[in-house]
């Protein structure tokens, strides 16, 4: 058995997932299996999978879409090791990563999740240094002294675990029984999930993933879905009765369901963006979530003109 799986979701992007799979073959620590879970199988990725030529790196192609939640959550519960990590097609660990976030589980026999660092780049792999500082300080990231964090719900509310840098245990959920509704934010469900009950979090303070930004990444093309994902995950939360700090949830979710909000406004769905703007402003009262309802109540024809206007006086990328 395999100290740990690295499942990797990958759609279509074989020329992303060469640079993912080679930082898994480089790694420091070689106690290692992936699973390629190859969403909608085609050949060019099994093709990238078969050159590594390594009897660790599993391909387990999916004949048919099954959807980005359900491809993961295969893949994790396929899984042989104790511990687990999941790794994006367009992502790449750095070479001791694998060996930097399973260390503390023989140390804290407690913790359900390690995490460490992040390195933003750009989608030719340049490092967005200015992004990674902002990121780092807006998340908290930057604050956190390395070792064994307590307070996790507070920290993984504000934004300061990404699971792409993170291994978790194999046991933290029922693979199976994860809602369907948590979608494109299962990462969130499972940080949580990990924070419950005030068990304390391990943080590694050197950078351990390099996260690609780019036109494509789900995080750009599902904003919406991935916003009400969010809303859902913070209300399972709030109501397991598992987090003392239900502060930090009700923030973070007032800022969920603007973000919702907002992203609805700007898809056109008009009629579903109203509850969520309106639940926002009750949550965190405030002049942009107040300008957004009341905006959301314009004609159609109206808010599209508007839409369409802000969208072309946006800069360019």
């Amino acid at each position: 058995m395999s100290r740990v799986s690295v499942i990797v979701p990958t759609y279509r992007r074989p020329h992303f997932l060469v640079n993912a799979l080679a930082s898994l073959k480089s790694q420091s620590m070689t106690d290692f299996e992936v699973l390629v879970c190859d969403n909608g199988a085609e050949a060019a990725t099994e093709d990238v999978v078969r050159s590594l030529d390594d009897e660790r790196f599993r391909y387990i192609p999916r004949p048919q879409n099954v959807g980005m939640l359900r491809n993961a959550l295969l893949g994790f519960a396929d899984a042989r090791s104790p511990l687990v990590m999941k790794l994006d097609d367009d992502d790449a660990l750095m070479p001791d990563a694998l060996e930097r976030l399973t260390r503390p589980f023989d140390q804290e026999p407690e913790i359900r999740l390690s995490f460490g660092g992040v390195q933003l780049v750009d989608e030719n792999d340049a490092p967005l240094q200015e992004r990674t500082q902002w990121l780092d300080r807006t998340s908290g990231r930057a604050f956190f002294q390395e070792g064994r964090l307590t307070g996790a719900t507070g920290i993984v509310a504000r934004g300061g675990v990404q699971l792409a840098g993170a291994v978790v245990r194999a046991d933290l959920v029922d693979w199976a029984s994860v809602p369907a509704e948590v979608g494109t934010a299962y990462d969130f469900h499972l940080a949580l999930t990990a924070a419950e009950n005030d068990r304390p979090l391990w943080f590694t303070k050197a950078p351990v993933v390099r996260y690609r930004l780019h036109p494509d990444a789900d995080t750009n093309t599902h904003s919406a879905a991935q916003a009400r994902a969010t809303v859902f995950v913070l209300e399972q939360a709030l109501g397991s009765g598992r987090h003392q700090d239900t502060s930090a949830l009700q923030r973070r979710l007032g800022q969920a369901t603007l973000a919702a909000g907002r992203a609805l406004l700007h898809d056109g769905d008009f009629r579903s963006a109203r509850p969520f703007l309106h639940r926002s402003f009750r949550l965190q009262p405030g002049l942009t979530a107040a300008r957004l309802a009341v905006t959301s109540h314009l004609p159609s024809a109206l808010l599209r003109r508007l839409v369409s206007a802000r969208q072309s006086n946006l800069p360019a990328a």
